[in-house]
């Protein structure tokens, strides 16, 4: 656990095959970040579902979570579990 340095929160770093939720409390695997963020455009991330075998790409948000400025995917620390 860690603090972000942009938001301030406590957060944790999500790795490849970490189990994150989403806003309608789904559990989704994580795979990586597909679109670093940029100016005029944000960030996203790819997730696995494991029932059905899909993979689909959301804006972190979804998950209350960011791309930091090194490129990593971390979400507030109380959101992982």
């Amino acid at each position: 656990m860690e603090h972000c340095p942009m938001c301030g929160r406590r957060v944790s770093l999500i790795l490849k095959g970490d189990e994150i939720r989403d806003f309608r409390d789904e559990d989704w695997i994580f795979i990586g970040v597909s679109r670093f963020p940029e100016e005029g455009k944000s960030g996203k991330v790819t997730v696995f579902k494991g029932e059905g075998h899909f993979t689909r790409e959301f804006y972190p948000s979804v998950f209350n979570g960011h791309i930091n400025n090194e490129g990593e995917f971390i979400i507030p620390w109380k959101e992982r579990y």
